[in-house]
């Protein structure tokens, strides 16, 4: 009688049971937690490494892209160092030829001139043959035109070939200046850049959106204007021949 009152019950012998640590191996409750939390970090870890990879690879990538930009900006600032270097040289050129021709007529004042005159309704200056035509035609024809007559749309160099051309009296013409595009540079058939402008005060170029070509008005200011919208009279130029 007194051991089975001694003696534990079922629910008596699950408390303590309960009360004691778990034994290592064991899968309860505590070991469960511990490698969770192992695990967590070491996600943890991978995902911060990984972060910082993908940082690191963005700002060296953008760092090249800047570098690449920055070269491709050198070259094209480079391209157009040398084409406008190759146009100065022709317009030197010219100017050289021009003056030289000037000093030869002066000196043979009055003597028979080597060079071929200007073609019959062309005027002669300055070792120029100029022909002003009427003809109303877009940009494009009226340079077709000059061409088949062996000469190109006007190059006006100088304030004194300004003068000369104003000075004849001739309408609202083309010339042979051209603007590619918004942001485009302007040239010269030849593929000069200018180095003498005339624009009108009130008309001035930076506002075209398009791909524009010259005109000049019988006064001689230039202004922008769509190269096939617009029919105007024109003025060739081709160097006499000596």
């Amino acid at each position: 009688m007194d051991e089975a009152r001694h003696s534990p019950n079922p629910s008596e012998i699950t408390a303590l049971r309960a009360e004691l640590p778990p034994q290592q191996g064991n899968t309860g409750q505590w070991g469960q937690t511990s490698q969770d939390k192992t695990w967590k970090y070491l996600c943890f870890f991978v995902s911060l490494i990984l972060l910082l990879t993908v940082i690191i690879l963005s700002v060296i990538l953008s760092e090249v892209l800047k570098r690449t930009q920055q070269v491709q900006e050198k070259v094209f600032q480079l391209n157009e160092k040398v084409t406008q270097g190759l146009g100065d040289a022709g317009h030197d050129r010219d100017f050289i030829r021009s003056e030289v021709f000037r000093q030869m007529k002066a000196v043979l004042a009055g003597n028979e001139s080597s060079c071929e005159p200007c073609p019959l309704d062309w005027k002669f200056f300055q070792g120029s043959c100029y022909f002003f035509s009427l003809d109303n035609l877009t940009w494009t024809q009226a340079n077709d035109s000059c061409v088949q007559k062996q000469a190109h749309l006007v190059i006006i160099n100088s304030r004194t070939e300004q003068d000369f051309l104003t000075s004849t009296g001739q309408v609202t013409s083309w010339i042979g200046l051209f603007k590619e595009g918004q942001k485009g540079n302007h040239r010269w058939m030849d593929g000069s850049t200018p180095t003498y402008f005339n624009w009108d005060s009130k008309e001035l170029p930076d506002n075209v959106t398009a791909p524009a070509c010259m005109m000049m008005y019988n006064y001689g200011h230039w202004r922008d204007f769509s190269c096939e919208s617009g029919q105007f009279a024109f003025i060739c130029e081709r160097r006499q021949n000596c």
